[in-house]
């Protein structure tokens, strides 16, 4: 009998230490499957990171122009736009350095990722030779958008990328409870261990998922923001939506709000009716989202337009045309610029209430400020188009008169005397003599002025 015990209890010694051998393979496999998603992952965010600021403020000629000229004024005024943009970037200066051979070059010191960026042009071929752009930013922040992370990165540990280094972060629960119940009965010790492999593929396949539909949305991000500031195409209010939708989980229809003026108006949609939401205007006190600026879910979207506009052709045009009365749940993002709300994309989903996830909400908030930082960058270029243009009349006629000027008749005769040579072709030219004329132009009211002009 005492042999039998003897031999039970080395029995439950051997299944222990082999639950404890098994258990141990079965949580590290997960986790290198995982590791190596999360090193993909941290690559192609920081590359992102680093081609979204070069792209948006280090191919562009006012910057190029402002660091050879040293206007520090502009220099300081975009690191501060970049900074509010990106606020999690701790330092960014302009040094003199030699310039990385690619557009960035991307390293670490410590727990700092550097990016050393080349400043060009907008054709992205001269650059400042003496002088490069440095930013810094935490290295962990790239790591914040994953939940249920298994590691931390650290002073020391094992290697990472970029020359980082990390640290496994374990969870005491998920190893000893499974081992300490195994002893109490094997029975129950295998429940538990199915269970929790059960939950920790779950786990796995959530943080799967959820990286590889980040991954996805940066990269559209990514292309619709290169396709915009290469000019491959033109932004508009109905293509913002569509691609919204398309790159934002939980997704199934959508509108956006734009203002105008004191009212917000339906400017483009997904599966809905535009033809007739365009006859509605909003003030924003009819808005269930408000204007504080911050992302919102919305439930019972119905019940607030019946309480908002009662028996009126807007709420008509919302029942019938808007759905409201099938939407279970929206996601309201604000486009902001410079500070003040120009837009709202709403994303709506026709089945749950609970569609929008946390991933939804990060992919829809990144979105909205690349949005806003697009549109803030084309506003500033068509002001600086118009001023160019303005600079160019002025240099060309005379500003009393608003004729051409000397300077104009010489480039349009240059170009004149050129084509007739090439053609074999004769020039009249006609001189008139404003001798004298600056008397008229003061004695003479404006109507008879214009008989002798």
């Amino acid at each position: 009998m005492n042999s039998r015990k003897w031999l039970i209890f080395l029995s439950a010694v051997v299944l222990i230490l082999v639950s404890g051998i098994m258990t141990q393979l079965v949580y590290d496999a997960p986790f290198m499957n995982q590791f190596s998603m999360l090193k993909a992952y941290f690559v192609a965010q920081t590359d992102f990171f680093a081609k979204s600021i070069s792209a948006g403020y280090f191919q562009w000629d006012e910057m190029h122009d402002a660091i050879v000229n040293n206007d520090f004024d502009f220099i300081d005024e975009q690191i501060k736009d970049i900074k509010k943009n990106y606020p999690k970037i701790e330092d960014i200066k302009i040094i003199e350095s030699v310039p990385p051979k690619t557009l960035y070059e991307i390293s670490n010191n410590g727990m700092m990722m550097v990016i050393r960026f080349k400043i060009l042009d907008n054709s992205a071929i001269k650059y400042v030779p003496d002088k490069i752009a440095i930013v810094e930013i935490p290295a962990q922040s790239f790591l914040s958008l994953v939940p249920n992370t298994p590691i931390r990165l650290s002073e020391d540990g094992k290697p990472f990328v970029y020359n980082l280094k990390y640290k496994r972060l374990f969870s005491f629960n998920n190893l000893a409870v499974p081992l300490f119940f195994f002893v109490t009965i094997v029975m129950v010790l295998l429940l538990i261990l199915f269970f929790s492999e059960k939950h920790r593929v779950n786990i796995e396949k959530h943080v799967s998922e959820s990286l590889e539909s980040q991954r996805k949305s940066l990269q559209a991000i990514n292309e619709f923001t290169q396709a915009v500031l290469k000019n491959i195409l033109q932004p508009s209010y109905q293509y913002m939506i569509e691609k919204a939708v398309e790159i934002v989980p939980g997704a199934q229809g959508g509108s956006v709000l734009i203002r105008e003026g004191n009212y917000f108006m339906f400017s483009g949609c997904v599966d809905y009716n535009f033809e007739q939401l365009s006859k509605i205007r909003l003030r924003p006190n009819e808005l269930v989202q408000g204007t504080q600026g911050e992302i919102k879910e919305i439930e019972a979207l119905g019940e607030f337009d019946r309480e908002t506009f009662g028996e009126t052709e807007n709420l008509d045009i919302l029942t019938k045309y808007g759905r409201i009365d099938e939407i279970k749940s929206t996601l309201s993002i604000p486009v902001i610029v410079n500070n003040e709300i120009v837009a709202f994309l709403n994303l709506d989903n026709f089945e749950k209430e609970d569609a929008f996830t946390e991933d939804s909400k990060k992919i829809a908030t990144v979105f909205a400020n690349q949005l806003g930082v697009l549109f803030e960058r084309i506003a500033l270029e068509r002001e600086l188009e118009q001023q160019k243009e303005q600079f160019q009349y002025l240099s060309t006629h005379d500003s009393l008169t608003g004729l051409p000027n000397r300077r104009l008749l010489e480039i349009e005769s240059e170009k004149l005397m050129a084509l007739a040579k090439r053609d074999g072709k004769n020039i009249c030219c006609m001189f008139l003599d404003l001798k004298k004329f600056k008397v008229i132009n003061l004695l003479s009211p404006l109507t008879r002025l214009d008989n002798i002009s």
